[in-house]
């Protein structure tokens, strides 16, 4: 038995189980963390080192599908191919004949032998996706150029990936050192807490700071958020430990006694949310006489969420004029510059953006896409476009507008293969911590979440974030965009809008200026997203564990087994079969499971009615909504088949037109085309909508054309205001 395909099917059989290891009890089930090949005796588990198939041939005119072997006492594990490949009760797979298309495709370099082993399939398949990779610290400083930072502080720095500054860090490093009061301006993203944070715990540090019990903090840090004010505090604490300087965190939706014990045995760095110090100034156990230093951090977003009250009745408590006093924020709206008079001197500022470059970061890709005025269809599409932009290991963060969006996205039939989480504002902190870390560990691969996760969670490895709307404004979206692209990386920001809202696109390029500008895209197409998923699915491979295949290897081989039998029972009166056809057949039946892909759904790319094909024709001059009634049902009438047009929409460009037809409709017309020697007309099969004119909807929301009865007939208007022809 051949080895090579028999690790195949049993490991495209796990893809679709989900079963990646097991412990080392054989009845204890464990899931392998994806990213390393699980090995054996130093080699791969799955298509490792095997030769090319051989070829053999079985008769067409029998039936794939065998009986099963013959005298099996054990029955629980005999799958014959009839339950794999066709007809069974207990697991028939509905498979269009693209979606069979497509997959065998992605396996033809499997078969082959064309891979020595699986991870030089997937360091191909990383390969085709990447672009080469540039110095990410080119041009920027050395952390340890500054004598000034603790050398214990470098290197733990440098063990997290940090071995030099930003634009922002470096620019902010001496002045804030020193003591200036500083208004700095950066992209999201490009390290805002090392900017303040570093120079204020060495300046802290060079004070001579006493670590007595009961010590009132030095440095406070306001928030907006409780996980802003988490992750600050993270890497605080980070830069404070060479000094052994107490962090703390307050926020609300925490108890209160922690933070009240902490506040006994004394704190140096604070970081909270406004709402909370003044719970505990109000209370009685938290002094802030001995601050000196003040950051507001996302100073804008606080504005925004209404905290401007809240900040300066906390600044009441401090002595201002003895502390230095420093906003960061990607925006400076007006009140910034009304704190800056009230309560600083002769601010240092600070842009890391400059006049002339945009507030987004430039390792980021930003996509629009068009996608159908459909709710329903725009929620369906969302695991379509995370399979087609985000790889096997990638995490993605999808933003809703809501609480109810996010709940019923995550809960509901959206991902249908991908696993989510949700998280919003009403969960609460227990919840919303699990629901991080099971998301930063991979348990997961989709965030959803409202604007609450846009601002303080940094996540690594966040290589796609999709927002099914327009965002209110240009603020809301780049800091919705700075949750990837972090640190340097690349990612890809994607916003969803329909062809009522492109005006808002073109309005939201203008608020963020500099040039900004989206790439147009629309919805993937069933081919490119089956496609993406079996790449995905193979580059998986790696993650099956060979204790598990074992347990598998029984069930293929019964698989194999028929097929070579029906190799060796051909006659010479049978149609040949090649007995690698078989093979490859069965392994796209399973990676049509593993990838939840067994059949083509077609929708509008205009309305996103289901089972509705959206046509293109050119013409070699401008068209009108007529000229397409009439040439298409013409054909049809020529073709003698009913054809019933639906929407029409006429391009930008105006020998293009774009139209909708009942799916099984498109695929006589475009068969009919393609026979016909058309001089004038040229058709296909739309799989991007052409850049379109927007008109006012008059015909009853898709231009009201219906063909009728064979050969076309007449034209009924549809809907109300519907008209017609």
């Amino acid at each position: 038995m051949h080895n090579y395909i028999m690790s195949a099917l049993v490991t495209a059989a796990f893809l679709k189980t989900g079963v990646r290891s097991f412990s080392s009890s054989a009845t204890a089930f464990q899931a392998v963390r994806p990213g390393g090949l699980a090995r054996t005796a130093g080699r791969s588990v799955a298509c490792a080192n095997v030769p090319k198939a051989p070829r053999m041939v079985v008769s067409r005119s029998e039936s794939v599908a065998a009986s099963s072997s013959s005298g099996s006492a054990d029955t629980s594990s005999d799958i014959g191919l009839d339950s794999v490949m066709d007809k069974s009760n207990d697991a028939k797979i509905v498979m269009d004949s693209p979606v069979k298309d497509d997959l065998l495709d992605s396996f033809d370099d499997i078969l082959s032998g064309k891979f020595s082993n699986v991870d030089d399939l997937l360091d191909d398949i990383i390969a085709d996706k990447d672009e080469k990779e540039v110095d990410p610290n080119k041009g920027l400083t050395p952390i340890d150029g500054f004598s000034q930072v603790h050398p214990r502080t470098v290197a733990d720095l440098s063990k997290k990936g940090f071995t030099h500054f930003t634009d922002i860090q470096s620019q902010a490093f001496l002045p804030v050192f020193e003591g200036r009061d500083v208004i700095a301006r950066s992209r999201t993203g490009t390290g805002k807490t090392i900017a303040f944070g570093l120079p204020i715990v060495e300046a802290i540090a060079a004070s001579g700071r006493e670590l007595d019990r009961g010590r009132a903090p030095r440095l406070l840090v306001m928030a907006p958020t409780r996980e802003l004010a988490r992750q600050v505090a993270a890497e605080l604490g980070t830069l404070g430990r060479a000094y052994r300087f107490s962090v703390a965190v307050f926020h609300g939706g925490a108890p209160y006694g922690p933070q009240e014990g902490s506040l006994r045995n004394g704190i140096d760095i604070l970081v909270a949310t406004p709402g909370r110090i003044l719970d505990h100034l109000n209370r009685g156990g938290l002094k802030l006489d001995d601050v000196r230093h003040v950051v507001l951090d996302e100073a804008d977003e606080m504005l925004d969420m209404g905290f401007s009250k809240d900040i300066e009745e906390v600044l009441s408590f401090v002595d201002m004029d003895a502390a230095q006093t420093l906003l960061f924020s990607a925006t400076t709206p007006s009140w910034i510059q009304r704190i800056s008079a009230q309560y600083m001197t002769d601010p240092l500022r600070l842009d890391a953006v400059g006049a002339n470059e945009q507030r987004t970061a430039t390792t980021v890709a930003h996509k629009a896409m068009l996608v159908p005025d459909n709710d329903e269809v725009r929620m369906s599409l969302l695991e379509d476009v995370i399979t087609v932009e985000a790889g096997v290991e990638s995490k993605t963060i999808v933003f809703t507008q809501t609480k109810r969006e996010a709940d019923e996205l995550s809960s509901g039939s959206a991902f249908r293969v991908l696993s989510a989480g949700v998280l919003h504002g009403d969960l609460s902190q227990k919840q919303r911590d699990v629901t991080l870390a099971q998301f930063k560990s991979g348990k997961f691969k989709v965030l959803v979440a409202t604007d609450v996760a846009a601002r303080g969670i940094d996540i690594s490895n966040v290589d796609v974030v999709v927002q099914t709307s327009m965002p209110q404004n240009s603020d809301s979206y780049v800091h919705r965009a700075g949750r990837t692209g972090r640190a340097g990386k690349k990612g890809v920001s994607i916003v969803l809008y329909t062809q009522r809202q492109r005006r808002g696109v073109s309005r939201l390029e203008h608020e963020i200026g500099h040039g900004f500008k989206f790439q147009k895209h629309t919805a993937p197409t069933p081919s490119t997203v089956i496609s993406a998923a079996a790449d995905n699915a193979v580059a998986a491979l790696p993650v099956v564990d060979e204790t598990v295949l074992s347990y598998l290897k029984d069930p293929a081989s019964k698989l194999y087994e028929e097929i070579i039998e029906k190799a060796q029972s051909n006659t010479p009166e049978d149609e040949a079969v090649d007995v690698a056809d078989a093979t490859s057949d069965l392994i796209a039946r399973l990676l049509a499971l593993a990838t939840g892909k067994t059949e083509v759904k077609s929708w509008s790319l205009m309305t996103g009615e289901l089972g509705i094909t959206t046509l293109m024709v050119k013409a070699p001059r401008a068209l009108k909504q007529s000229d397409v009634v009439f040439a298409v049902s013409k054909l049809a009438r020529h073709g003698e088949f009913e054809i019933n047009i639906g929407k029409i929409q006429l391009g930008k460009d105006p020998s293009e037109a774009v139209f909708d037809l009942p799916s099984s409709q498109a695929l006589k017309f475009m068969q009919f085309v393609e026979e016909q020697d058309l001089q004038k007309f040229a058709f296909e099969v739309c799989s991007e909508l052409p850049e379109l004119q927007f008109v006012a909807d008059r015909y009853g929301g898709g231009g009201g054309y219906r063909g009728g009865g064979r050969g076309g007939g007449g034209y009924r208007g549809g809907g109300r205001g519907g008209g017609g022809y």
